[in-house]
């Protein structure tokens, strides 16, 4: 727990809080998008693969 204290420290400085907010953004829209393209967990797969 110690290690996470610098970590939302950090997260004052507007610049590096706009910037960490996008990267996060840009994780859960992959994350979604792979859920998708996956059919989740009961659907039907969208797109053709392995």
């Amino acid at each position: 727990m110690g290690s996470l204290l610098p970590l939302l420290r950090s997260l004052r400085n507007p610049l590096f809080a706009r910037l960490y907010a996008a990267q996060t953004t840009s994780l859960l829209g992959d994350a979604f998008t792979r859920t998708g393209l996956r059919g989740g967990k009961h659907g039907r797969r969208s797109w053709p693969g392995p």
